[in-house]
């Protein structure tokens, strides 16, 4: 924690850089225009962000950043929206989702009423910080990648046993991770472990409680929480599943976490025909993923949310065809 805070204009950084070395001083030099800070090493805006969020159980993720010099640099980097404004420095503008067209404080002024607008929707979908990279074309031509954005995809990951479902799941939780995604994992077979990046609630003989798990959620050691169904009865998983995304989502409102939600094994969470499934299905599932054999296992109330299909496999295009079927969607053209 830096305590002090030692503060000069240019050109006065040469006698500070030269009594750091005389000294031996284990200090640094930040620079903000003109003027000019001495702090000790790891400290910036950055990390005091980090601490903030980590008081307020919130996600960087989640945080839009804005700035104008080179001590934004490490808080910009840090967030999940980062905004220079009109009179910025170049080199952060080059990193910057957005510039706003005003200066200074009439600036963020703007990026405040675009905020009030529609929560930066539009904008964020477009960011690199804000894409998951699902695959790439296969077009004749220049290869192109394909990505959904990172909040409001519901994605529907459908495919028969063997076409290569579980390692394509596995990439895309892998990347998730890697963009500091928070995941709730649904897994009503048990084949989540616990690791370095994911502890599990719940085994073959201990049912798991909703109490522990929103409590791992809101204030996580790990970037995934795994809930193991082995131990709660098939016919009962549904309406364990309806309680604890109840819970979920009130942690959400609050902190905006998960990010993702995960149903492994999908039908054994929304089955088809299931009498509870228009009432206790949230009306908003917001950004999840769902596994699944068939679209025709899923009840319908749960197929309407979603707004991403992947099909795999070779019967991949009856997929499509099901999913259409039941959502009342036209049947795209299949290549």
């Amino acid at each position: 924690m830096n305590e002090t805070l030692v503060a000069m204009m240019k050109p006065a950084e040469q006698i500070a850089l030269a009594a750091i070395r005389d000294l031996g001083l284990g200090l640094q030099i930040i620079f903000n225009g003109d003027a000019v800070m001495i702090v000790s090493p790891g400290i910036s805006k950055a990390s005091g962000l980090q601490e903030a969020l980590s008081e307020l159980a919130l996600s960087t993720f989640n945080v839009a950043g804005i700035g104008d010099a080179e001590n934004d640099h490490a808080l910009l980097d840090a967030c999940g929206f980062p905004v220079a404004v009109a009179n910025a420095l170049p080199a952060l503008k080059a990193h910057a989702d957005m510039v706003t067209s005003q200066a200074a404080g009439a600036g963020v002024a703007e990026l405040v009423d675009a905020l009030v607008k529609d929560d930066l929707r539009e904008r964020a979908s477009m960011a690199q910080k804000s894409r998951v990279l699902i695959g790439h074309a296969r077009d004749a031509g220049q290869p192109a990648d394909l990505y959904c954005p990172a909040h409001g995809s519901v994605v529907l990951l459908a495919g028969e046993s063997g076409c290569g479902k579980s390692t394509a799941c596995a990439g895309l939780l892998e990347r998730l991770a890697g963009m500091h995604q928070q995941l709730c994992i649904i897994d009503p077979e048990g084949d989540y472990q616990n690791d370095e990046d994911t502890i599990v609630v719940g085994d073959a003989h201990t049912a798991p409680l909703i109490e522990e798990v929103v409590q791992l959620l809101a204030r996580p050691p790990r970037s995934a929480v795994a809930v193991n169904l082995l131990r709660v009865p098939l016919p009962e998983r549904p309406a364990f599943c309806a309680s604890l995304l109840l819970e979920v989502q009130q942690l959400r409102m609050r902190t905006g976490r998960p990010h993702w939600l995960v149903f492994d094994e999908a039908h054994h969470l929304f089955p088809a025909g299931w009498a509870g499934a228009s009432q206790t299905i949230p009306q908003a599932l917001e950004t999840a993923l769902a596994i699944t054999v068939s679209p025709q296992q899923l009840d319908d109330a749960f197929l309407r949310q979603v707004n991403l299909l992947l099909a795999m496999g070779p019967s991949a295009g009856k997929a499509v065809q099901e999913f259409a079927k039941a959502t009342g969607r036209p049947v795209p053209q299949l290549q």
